[in-house]
C-alpha cells in the first residue's frame, strides 16, 4: 500500500524525500488546494471515500501511518 500510495502522489505532482522507512506527509504539501488534489487522487485510485476523522494534516504526520489509515479503509470497502 505504501508504494501504491508514493506512486499516486507522485503522479499528482508532489515532491517526496527519497523512500525511506517514514517521513511528514503534510510537510511535503505545499497548501490546501495540493492537500485537496493529493487526498481526492488517492479516493479516485483506491475506490474509496476518506472519512473525515482522516481528511486532515494531523494524519499525515506519518506517511506509513497514513498509508495504515487507508488500508483498514479499503479493506471496509471490500
Amino acid at each position: 500500500m505504501q508504494n501504491r500510495i508514493y506512486e499516486i502522489l507522485l503522479e499528482e505532482g508532489i515532491e517526496l524525500p527519497m523512500r525511506k522507512e517514514d517521513f511528514n506527509l503534510a510537510e511535503s504539501l505545499e497548501d490546501s488546494l495540493e492537500f485537496i488534489s493529493a487526498m481526492v487522487a488517492i479516493e479516485d485510485n483506491l475506490g474509496i471515500e476518506i472519512p473525515d476523522e482522516i481528511f486532515n494534516y494531523e494524519s499525515l504526520v506519518s506517511f506509513k501511518g497514513f498509508c495504515e489509515l487507508l488500508e483498514e479503509q479499503v479493506n471496509k470497502s471490500e
